[in-house]
């Protein structure tokens, strides 16, 4: 039997909610002040709180984790912490609970910033904004490493801007831009594409045209084995078929069709509003019963032999604070996927 090795992924649009270096005020969800002392961060900022939840997830799954990825989508450019204090200083001190005598293998209970990196430039309500993914792995894995497999002439280049027209629908202004930003990981598992994505009001064709834009660059002949798509694609259910802005949303199952998202209803099941009798397309629903936001996704892809495909272990919303400070469009999704070792 081939072993295995588990991956997280999470993502969220933080719709530019400043996050705190650390537990501040024992964990208030009050905006903490900028005046946290002499040599202190200065702005104000919420505790990410919602780090509970994932952090309970990561202890379920030692010590087979092997790779934990974030990504936020709609970050502040400044003035938030979560990838660069918050998450290397959780992550080297998870809160492991033990049994009086029980000896804990440290290393199993840490992990190190392997890559990380932003992508500036995403507009949003005319505000610049920034998508940030982190990798971490295991302290004690030596053998996993960050490559870069999309270089330019000198520098690395890990990031796509599919197009940046702008489009008057109705009375609102829709900027068509679709932000691409790719990190590598080389593992047992083999070569990983972990890509994050963020679409900003787009039409079925142009998702299409980002697709192969996508994959001709950061995945086609690389020797990618395993494809992890994540983000906030700006599905929009909940509006009337006959309207005309039903087209802006299929973004998503631009991807579905190639990429697999679990617990996905194949195709949505339209039903009627009470109040005005339209057909309504519904929420997709994942298996903790909830809705989740219909923005936040991850999809994933493996290009080896199906006796070494990705096995989905979970997909759940997350939505402790401040996340359900923003619209429910905007809940966070985490995943964990079961990937067999291939060296």
């Amino acid at each position: 039997m081939i072993s295995s090795k588990n991956i997280l992924c999470f993502n969220w649009n933080t719709n530019q909610i400043p996050l705190c270096e650390n537990y501040l005020d024992n964990k208030t969800q009050n905006l903490i002040s900028k005046s946290r002392g002499t040599f202190t961060k200065t702005t104000s900022c919420y505790n990410p709180i919602f780090f509970d939840e994932i952090e309970k997830e990561i202890i379920r799954f030692l010590p087979t984790l092997q790779i934990l990825v974030f990504l936020t989508e709609g970050d502040l450019e400044n003035g938030t912490w979560f990838h660069s204090d918050f998450l290397p200083n959780k992550l080297a001190n998870l809160n492991l609970p033990t049994t009086p005598g029980q000896t804990v293998n440290q290393n199993i209970q840490k992990f190190r910033l392997l890559t990380r990196d932003k992508y500036f430039g995403q507009p949003s309500n005319n505000i610049k904004t920034v998508m940030r993914m982190s990798i971490y792995v295991a302290v004690n894995d030596k053998n996993t490493k960050a490559v870069e497999l999309s270089k330019g002439y000198i520098l690395n280049d890990n990031t796509l801007d599919c197009n940046g027209n702008r489009k008057i629908f109705g009375n609102y202004q829709y900027i068509e831009s679709v932000k691409v930003l790719t990190l590598y990981v080389e593992s047992s598992m083999g070569k990983i594409a972990f890509v994050g994505i963020q679409y900003m009001e787009t039409n079925p064709d142009q998702g299409r045209l980002c697709i192969k834009q996508l994959e001709e660059k950061f995945i086609n002949n690389k020797g990618i084995n395993h494809v992890f798509i994540m983000g906030d694609f700006s599905n929009n259910p909940g509006l009337s078929i006959n309207d005309k802005s039903y087209q802006y949303t299929k973004l998503a199952d631009q991807f579905v069709d190639e990429y697999r998202e679990e617990s996905r209803p194949t195709g949505y099941v339209d039903y009627k509003d009470k109040n005005s009798n339209n057909e309504l397309e519904s929420y997709p629903t994942y298996q903790n019963g909830e809705m989740i936001g219909y923005h936040d996704r991850i999809l994933e892809k493996s290009l080896v032999p199906s006796s070494n495909q990705i096995k989905v272990i979970e997909y759940k919303i997350i939505k402790g604070f401040p996340i359900n400070k923003t619209m429910p469009h905007h809940f966070a999704v985490l995943g964990i996927y079961e990937v067999p070792n291939l060296k």
